[in-house]
């Protein structure tokens, strides 16, 4: 992995120029107590700069790089131990081994995250020489390894309230984009939460838009809060409900949902409202049109068949043979007439079946 890859992946987890946290000062407090150190510190390397999460026992600070040995740390697979600085040749003319406080003894075990890197080092400093034997490297990377733990806890809290942000608003770009009005209001009728249409309608219906936190039960119409409230009672029983009404000239549509948590708990009502108006135009054309035709249906079953039994019978008076010539005449007009009258119902029952 290279440096570019390890940086990105310190950026990351954003843990540089953070405030204290007292999860990480319990592990250098911790660390200083077990191994009888001055200085216990939770660091970690950024491009250029030594970057110090929690002290104990110096004050925190950034370290340049010429003055730390965490460099030699991060890339070492394993804790990385100087007993006696002043008889290390690559330490013993180091500033802090020969400032005032005179480092002598250094043990420092990599911060490895689940990627593989080593992003900082836990370290324990003394102005004392001492061996550090294999019990206490385990130590240091069993407390080490809590730090990695708190790293974790904390990316995936972030991540997850990220996560947990942008859920919100790809449910609110839901919501706002169909044509429903939606409102979810909790058990004691606050208005939680609203979408751009339930905003329109409200403003169109009321005259102004309604905020988080109101009553509910303001913002439904004085002839209708005893019926919503039944409604709303019934729901929390745990019912869906849908109903209609009709406002002025326009007609809504209502639906009411229980809402629950992720324990199955119930925490308010959703309701959507959705206007109708086409929809009951229509109806009302539909039914219109049914009884159009139960019209023509009447007048087929019932005045054509009168004319029809004429006509059938005058022809069968017009096949006897011995029928003289003017009574078949007469037969004719009757039937010419019949057929006239059976022209007019036709003409009639077309024009109750004009449909449009």
């Amino acid at each position: 992995m290279t440096e570019t890859n390890r940086l990105q992946i310190l950026h990351k987890y954003e843990i540089l120029d953070t405030p204290q946290e007292v999860a990480f000062d319990n592990i250098t407090k911790i660390a200083c107590e077990i191994f009888k150190v001055q200085i216990a510190r939770i660091s970690f390397v950024d491009k250029d700069r030594i970057w110090c999460k929690s002290s104990c026992g110096l004050q925190i600070g950034e370290m340049p790089f010429e003055n730390g040995f965490c460099l030699s740390t991060i890339y070492n697979k394993g804790v990385y131990v100087i007993e006696d600085a002043f008889l290390e040749t690559k330490t013993k003319d180091s500033i802090i081994v020969n400032n005032e406080f005179g480092l002598r003894f250094y043990a420092a075990c990599p911060i490895t995250v689940t990627e593989g890197c080593s992003l900082g080092v836990l370290k324990i400093i003394s102005d004392k020489p001492r061996t550090f034997n294999e019990d206490d490297k385990i130590l240091l990377k069993m407390l080490t390894q809590l730090v990695v733990n708190l790293l974790e806890v904390r990316l995936n809290s972030r991540l997850a309230s990220l996560n947990k942000i942008k859920m919100g608003y790809i449910l609110k770009a839901v919501y706002n984009s169909t044509t429903e009005a939606t409102t979810f209001i909790s058990t004691d009728y606050k208005l939680l939460f609203l979408n751009k249409m339930a905003e329109e309608m409200c403003l169109h219906i009321f005259g102004k838009i309604p905020q988080p936190g109101d009553n509910f039960l303001e913002w439904v119409r004085p002839h209708l809060r005893t019926e919503f409230i039944g409604y709303f009672e019934q729901v929390l029983a745990g019912q869906t409900i849908s109903t209609q009404h009709v406002d002025r000239e326009d007609w809504y549509q209502f639906d009411f949902f229980p809402v629950y948590d992720e324990k199955n708990i119930l925490v308010g009502v959703a309701q959507s409202i959705k206007q109708i108006t086409d929809i009951k135009k229509k109806e009302f054309k539909i039914k219109v049109q049914n009884e159009k035709l139960r019209a023509v249906a009447w007048t087929l079953s019932h005045e054509i068949r009168s004319p029809v039994a004429s006509i059938l019978g005058l022809i069968n008076l017009l096949k006897i043979e011995n029928n003289e010539i003017d009574f078949k005449d007469k037969i004719l007009k009757f039937i010419f007439k019949a057929a006239q009258d059976l022209d007019d119902i036709i003409k009639k029952t077309s024009q109750s079946a004009d449909l449009n």
